[in-house]
């Protein structure tokens, strides 16, 4: 194992938590903004943006095991009408994977796809699920009940929305849900623990080259399918930031965010503003035993273009991504805490 020279040490009151930065092994080959999840002691990624950076954009799908120490790769993702695609959502229901949403590329620019695509890691087969009602790209997604999935905000075709929508992966339809109460975003990020959501930044459908620099936080009703109380919490540590890797952290009992960047940008790393866009090292998470922010240091090797922050046990996982010279990488960092 490579080990980058970087140690956090930080406080929480009843426990003290250290760890350090590790790389596992890369990628079978470079990939950003793709989707990710974990499940079964193994990590996955699926389709995202290759090094050229242009398209076809790959179907590939990967799958590494904890235990063992290497990647293995999967069946592609079924292709559909557009092929490859970016900025989709991976979660995990059971043994099975959910792979929703995300945009191609193709000969007359961009298209949001509203593809369902399972994967049975038992089975080791692609399977369909009912297809979403809004074709939506960066969205925040998360797992509630371990049965229902959402898809928070997000583009589709030409603008932001503010529609929830609810996968059912028991009965396969989909639940219209309560429309977030801040603005319609794209990029940003999120996660769900508990009942409970948190979301941050994004960029809105009317200034496309800077982040909103806004939090929410979102009840969701165990008796109510789809009603989501929705309320304003202050905003992170530091700047507001485009396409952070997010996830939710039983231990902590928190939403930790890793990554991203200020300037936001659509493929390429190049901002809307036309200059580079940097990766941020600053780890920070949102408690819900005191509704309060708090650091986790920084990452060593800062990344964007990100979907989830892998949180699995006691160790958060961060697959591939862009660096600050805008290059796709096939880097899987780990810590422990």
């Amino acid at each position: 194992m490579k080990y980058l020279k970087f140690v956090l040490i930080y406080f929480i009151p009843l426990a003290i938590y250290s760890g350090e930065w590790s790389l596992l092994p890369d990628l079978p080959e470079p990939m950003s903004n793709n989707a990710v999840t974990a499940v079964n002691g193994r990590l996955y990624s699926f389709l995202g943006l290759n090094a050229a950076k242009v398209g076809p954009l790959p179907l590939h799908a990967f799958t590494y095991h904890l235990e063992e120490r290497v990647w293995t790769r999967l069946p592609d993702v079924p292709a559909g009408k557009y092929g490859g695609r970016l900025a989709a959502t991976a979660q995990a229901v059971g043994d099975k994977i959910y792979l929703i949403g995300g945009y191609a590329l193709y000969d007359k620019g961009e298209v949001s796809v509203k593809n369902v695509d399972i994967y049975d890691t038992k089975k080791k087969v692609w399977e369909v699920g009912s297809p979403m009602p809004i074709p939506t790209d960066d969205a925040v997604s998360g797992v509630w009940k371990n049965r229902y999935i959402l898809i928070i905000s997000g583009w589709s075709q030409t603008k932001n929305l503010k529609l929830v929508q609810f996968y059912d992966t028991k009965e396969n339809i989909w639940i219209k849900g309560s429309p977030i109460t801040g603005p319609a975003v794209f990029g940003h990020s999120g996660s769900i623990l508990g009942n409970i959501i948190v979301y941050c930044d994004g960029v809105t459908n009317f200034v496309w080259t800077k982040n909103t620099n806004k939090c929410f936080i979102g009840k969701l009703d165990k008796k109510n399918i789809g009603h989501i109380d929705w309320k304003k919490i202050p905003p992170h540590p530091g700047k507001p930031r485009y396409r952070m890797a997010a996830g939710a952290s039983h231990a902590l009992n928190a939403i930790v965010f890793s990554g991203g960047t200020t300037n936001p940008y659509n493929i390429d790393g190049i901002g809307y503003d036309g200059k580079p866009s940097t990766a941020e090292a600053q780890v920070f998470y949102y408690s819900l035993n005191d509704s309060s922010w708090a650091t986790l240091g920084k990452h060593p090797s800062p990344t964007m273009d990100h979907r989830n922050l892998l949180i699995d046990n006691n160790s958060f996982y961060i697959i591939g991504g862009m660096d600050s010279q805008q290059k796709v990488l096939r880097q899987v960092s780990t810590m422990q805490f």
